[in-house]
């Protein structure tokens, strides 16, 4: 199973692994929906950056950020 991050929530997928002969396993999904090293949407991303870039400080930008997340 693997937890993304969305505007909407967060999402859980579920998806086949395959394990080989050494014992390493892969999702080959992943990459075709860019979730090997993701862990929040683009969607997301750009909230942040939108909030980032529209706040006068570090300290404003959390604050907002965390309110957008409804935390």
């Amino acid at each position: 199973m693997r937890s993304v991050l969305s505007c909407n929530g967060r999402v859980e997928l579920r998806r086949r692994r395959y394990e080989n002969s050494a014992g390493s396993t892969e999702s080959p999904v992943d990459e075709l929906i860019d979730l090997a090293a993701c862990g929040a949407s683009l969607a997301v991303r750009e909230m942040c950056c939108r909030i980032a870039t529209d706040s006068g400080s570090f300290i404003r930008a959390a604050s907002n950020l965390h309110r957008l997340a409804q935390g």
